[in-house]
Formats: structure tokens, sequence, C-alpha cells
């Protein structure tokens, strides 16, 4: 049926997905977008960047008003209201969704909505909501999930994800957060500031191996001063119920130690939300961990699909990254020429952790690997110095 032909679908409703329909409707393309998981606008405003600086910045505060380092300054008492901070959250998200997301989409004239659940029954053709859509082009922007690791006992015990961690009612006394990158060291230190004990267990031999080794253990001395048990080249090794208590074994320095908890937080790896995407109808090919094979211009090997942000086998995962990517990607599509890409070596990432760290250009070691020298790669790390703070007391 004619109305149901596009000259491009979109599937995904998150950052990569909402830069391709802008792009699109500027080219005046007749675009269908299917939105499939999460609510509009993807992980950053909904899960991600918006509510957790959010509370971030709420634990700041709190935790400062407390260990400010003044002696002048005396606060008698803090008051805290966990579910107030949430419902608080919860309601800033919704109305930055309808004003950055919802409204902008109603008035891409070019571009039409469809929530629901789509998978490809053939190169050209995708079903959703038991219709067939037909698309001369596609760019998949499908994101990812959190993925928990093997560890037994893992499902009995049971877990959150960044996502519950944002719609919680209520706060954990002690958390127990496994991983060494951006969502571990963030939401470590948001409920260590919140008040809750924080017990954090990385693989590696530092954290976030993002940015230089003076930096990473700059930010580990600050957060261990803060109260958060770090625990480095470890591993979960089991988990377990013992009456009303979880309690986790340790290994660590080739010994084992028991932690008791009340949640756990998965903060270490995503997989791509391929599944169920019919990809082998598509043809397009995808990695062992089930990532979009794509080249620099973000083609798969079907030449018609195209795909962006975390689905994909990329190297950085990041909101912003997404967002030119389909914009791009988009670009490439419509014209049939590759041209358009994004160079990864400039792109910025930030810890928002307190202080934060910030990260652009090449590592040292990755100079070497790539046999540049000094005189032509840089890097630029920030963090503020021990100097820069306020003492504690």
């Amino acid at each position: 049926m004619v109305e149901n032909r596009f000259d491009l679908i979109i599937i995904g409703g998150g950052a990569g997905a909402f830069a391709a329909a802008i792009k699109a409707n500027e080219y005046q393309a007749k675009t269908l977008m299917i939105n499939t998981g999460l609510p509009l606008g993807g992980t950053c405003v909904n899960v991600g960047c918006v509510p957790s600086k959010y509370l971030l910045k709420v634990g700041e505060f709190a935790y400062r008003a407390q260990h400010h380092g003044f002696g002048s300054i005396h606060i008698p008492q803090v008051e805290f209201d966990f579910g107030r901070a949430i419902d608080d959250e919860l309601q800033m998200v919704a109305e930055l969704r309808r004003a950055k997301y919802t409204d902008v989409l109603a008035n891409l004239e070019h571009v039409t909505l469809l929530e629901a659940r789509a998978h490809f029954v053939s190169p050209h053709e995708v079903e959703a909501n038991g219709e067939r859509y037909y698309g001369d082009r596609f760019v998949l922007a499908v994101g990812s999930a959190a993925l928990p690791p093997p560890i037994p006992g893992i499902e009995e015990v049971g877990y959150i994800s960044h996502v519950e961690a944002l719609q919680k009612e209520q706060q954990p006394r002690h958390l127990l957060v496994i991983g060494g990158g951006p969502v571990a060291l963030e939401f470590s230190q948001l409920f260590r500031h919140l008040g809750s004990e924080v017990t954090l267990v990385a693989r590696g031999d530092r954290l976030y191996k993002r940015t230089e080794p003076e930096i990473s253990e700059a930010l580990e001395r600050y957060l261990r001063d803060e109260g958060i048990t770090i625990h480095k080249q470890a591993t979960v090794k089991g988990l377990r119920w013992d009456k009303d208590r979880k309690i986790a074994t340790i290994a660590a320095d080739g010994r084992e130690a028991e932690i008791v908890f009340d949640e756990l937080l998965i903060g270490t790896g995503k997989t791509p939300n391929t599944a169920g995407l019919g990809l082998d109808a598509a043809g397009v090919a995808v990695s062992a961990k089930q990532a979009i094979r794509v080249n620099p211009w973000y083609q798969t090997n079907v030449p018609h699909v195209y795909a962006v942000g975390d689905a994909t086998d990329f190297p950085k995962r990041l909101e912003t990254t997404a967002g030119k990517e389909g914009s791009f990607a988009t670009i490439n599509a419509l014209t049939g020429v590759n041209k358009q890409k994004v160079n990864y070596d400039l792109v910025p990432s930030v810890v928002f952790t307190y202080p934060a760290v910030a990260d652009v250009g090449l590592l040292d070691e990755e100079t070497s690997a790539r046999g540049l020298t000094s005189k032509y790669s840089w890097n630029v790390s920030v963090a503020p110095s021990i100097s820069t703070r306020c003492p504690r007391r």
C-alpha cells in the first residue's frame, strides 16, 4: 500500500533516532519512526544523563552541607527526603521528554511516529502492530540494555541497573556496586552522598581507564576519602541469601571476604537491543556480542540499512555521539554518498563525579600503540586538584 511505503524508516526513539528524524525532515523525506522499548527520548532524558545528573547535584548539596570543611560554618541538621528527590526527578524527566521530544516530533511534518515493536520480515520490510511497512532505506537506533555478569546466585538475590536506581522508592542502607566505569562511579558517589554505605568492586587494576592513570588514581582517593569502600582487581564470586540478609563473596588479593548488603547495582557492560529485530531476515551482520557491524559511515553490509548508537560496534557510546551519528547516517543514506562521519578521537567524555573528570583526545598509551610521538598526539584530562577543594574537617 502506498501509505505504508516510506523513503526512510527509523527504528528507535532515542537520541540517534531523533537526530535522524530531524535530518530526514529537513530533506523532506517521507519518514516513519518506530519507537520500540523505552519511552520517547531514549536513555538520556528518561533513565540516563538527565535524571542521574539531577540526583548527583541533590546528593552533592546534601553531602557538602555536612562536609564543607569550613570551621566557621555550622549547619546543625540537614533534612533529606529520598522519596521527594525521586518524585522531583521523575517530574522533571516527564516535562523535558514532552518539551524536547514529543513536542518537537509533532512539528516534523514529514515524520510519522508509530509506538510499536518492529522486526524485519525482508530486507526492505518491517512488521509492527500486525502491519507491514516498506522502506527504501533504514536507520537502526535501537540502543542497548544493562548486561548482568554471570555471578552464581545473582537471579535469586536480585539486582538493579541505573534504570531502577533512578526510580527506587526506598534508599538502600548498604549498596554493593559492580564495575569501574562512569555508571558505577557516578552511582557509587551519588548514593554515598545521600547517606548510603557503598562498596565498589572493580575487576580492573584502576578505575575509569578512559582517562590518564594519574587522574583515575586521584579520583579514587576522593571516593575513598568520602567513605566508599573500593576493591580493585576483585570479583564477586557468589551471591546468596542468609535468612533475611544478602551476602556477597568477594575475591581479591588471593583472599575471599563476605559483604552484607541490601541492594546490588550492576554498573558493568551493556548488550545491544538487537534481539527480536529480525536482522537475519534483512541480512544484516552482527558481531559475536550481537552488535550491528557498520563501516565508518554507519552503513551495514546491506547497503540501504544504516545503524547508529549503542547497538553498533563503534567504541564511544555517548548520547551526543549517537545524535551526531544519527544525523550523519541519514545524510549518507538519503544522498547515497557516504561522506559524513564522526572523528571519535575528538569526542570528549565526562564522568560527573565530584570532582568531575573530562577527557578529549588520545591517551598516552594510545599514542604509542598508533606509532605516534608526543609531537603529534595530545590528550586533555581535567580534574580539580586537591588544592582547589575545601579542606575536610
